[in-house]
């Protein structure tokens, strides 16, 4: 198994706006769970191997994976909850898309259940603290790029999601997000292109 150390340019682009999930890429990798572990050793900074030999994981599906922002399973963000847009008017649960280059005004959002319940893969891309430094309709551009390259629709893919309050204890990197943003694990395995990501996600305000 080797790790990519130059992933494609969107990634870089989707750090410059100030985006939070770290994302890792291999290749040669296997689709066994022993593979995962492996992987998320080389990539979480401060976790314990032993700790994580005891971590249990649950194989989650892709509505699951992207959440409540991504309602209908496709690559279309929508934002969860009502945003003041251009026309001075409040507008429910509208795409980024249709948010567009619009400036935005007042807003209130939600994501469901806990900060280590897991999940929610498009939330936590789109969603920082402190927003990410990009018009919604290129957030919405950057996330249908990315989502092409770790979980193709035209593959079959095992995602596993790892967040939990006992991955907290694992890996203290997960302790700011766990006090309300949000804490994100996963491992995506295409065994047909032997090609293994690592997603990560803890931050705080």
């Amino acid at each position: 198994m080797k790790q990519v150390a130059d992933l494609p340019a969107i990634f870089a682009r989707y750090v410059e706006a100030d985006g939070v999930l770290q994302h890792y890429i291999f290749e040669n990798a296997g689709s066994d769970e022993a593979a995962a572990r492996a992987a998320i050793l080389a990539c979480v900074p401060t976790i314990d191997a032993t700790g994580l030999g005891k971590l249990a994981s649950r194989q989650i599906n892709r509505a699951q994976f992207l959440g409540s922002w991504c309602p209908q399973s496709e690559e279309t963000l929508v934002f969860n909850g009502s945003i003041q847009l251009s026309d001075g008017r409040f507008h429910t649960s509208p795409t980024y898309d249709e948010i567009g280059d619009q400036k935005t005004g007042s807003s209130a959002f939600s994501r469901s259940g806990e900060p280590c319940d897991g999940g929610d893969y498009a939330y936590a891309f789109a969603v920082t603290p402190y927003g990410l430094k990009a018009s919604h309709r290129e957030i919405q551009s950057m996330f249908s790029s990315v989502m092409e390259i770790i979980l193709p629709r035209d593959e079959e893919a095992v995602i596993l999601d790892w967040a939990s309050p006992t991955l907290v204890e694992v890996a203290p990197f997960f302790r700011h997000g766990a006090q309300w943003w949000g804490v994100f694990l996963f491992t995506i395995q295409i065994p047909r292109l032997r090609k293994l990501i690592v997603i990560a996600g803890s931050t705080t305000d």
